[in-house]
């Protein structure tokens, strides 16, 4: 059976789904992956079924796996309490970061281990319906002067490929432990403004690269899911 450098083969699942009566049954592939990795999972105390039926489908989980989840609705707590536990208590050499609000497409862990970088990930559009969908992916120009706020840029249009960016959003991130490390203890904060920018900063002030594989195209869920074409 062939193993690309992560230890990766192939299998093959039966997956049934039993939805308002209608049965959905299909195959699909496995992953089973020698590198061990750590998913770390904030969650709030409701979650959606969609992420837990994605989750059982898509996420391919490993015994030798580290799983660190918590129920705390105040998101950089959340974060930094997995982030903490992946420095102190794991020994894997990857953290998985995976919100509950986002549905993943299939072996998105296997592609972003491909790319060998220390912090890689998908991407997923906006909820805010006010305006239309675009990624929540930006551009970075520099530390702005003061009493200014720094020169971050939504992207607008969806680009290709694996493409070095400014910021991203962390619902769907696979960092590496080095670049955990670089950033300490409890690196995610509110103080100038959301915690995902907040630890791309100081990931850029660390000198580790921020990289999105477009290909990874997540739905970003709640009252009205969205997905990369738009509102479902």
């Amino acid at each position: 059976m062939p193993r690309n450098r992560h230890g990766v083969a192939k299998q093959n699942k039966v997956v049934s789904v039993l939805n308002r009566g209608d049965v959905e049954i299909s195959t699909e592939e496995v992953s089973i992956r020698q590198t061990p990795i750590c998913w770390g999972i904030p969650m709030d105390e409701v979650l959606f079924s969609k992420f837990f039926q994605g989750f059982l489908k898509n996420s391919h989980i490993m015994p030798w796996d580290h799983l660190f989840m918590t129920e705390s609705t105040y998101l950089p707590d959340a974060r930094n309490e997995i982030h903490n536990a992946f420095l102190t208590r794991s020994n894997a050499p990857w953290l998985m970061m995976l919100d509950t609000d986002i549905l993943f497409p299939p072996h998105t862990v296997d592609k972003l281990l491909e790319h060998n970088k220390p912090f890689v990930c998908g991407w997923y559009p906006n909820k805010n319906f006010k305006y239309p969908p675009h990624p929540i992916v930006y551009d970075y120009a520099g530390t702005a002067a003061r009493g200014g706020k720094d020169g971050w840029t939504h992207r607008r249009e969806v680009g290709s490929g694996l493409e070095k960016v400014g910021g991203v959003g962390m619902g769907c991130c696979l960092m590496s432990r080095d670049a955990a490390i670089a950033l300490g203890s409890t690196p995610y904060s509110t103080q100038d403004g959301g915690e995902d920018l907040a630890v791309c900063k100081k990931l850029i002030d660390a000198g580790v690269d921020i990289w999105v594989d477009w290909s990874i195209a997540c739905a970003h869920i709640g009252v009205r899911p969205v997905t990369a074409r738009g509102q479902i």
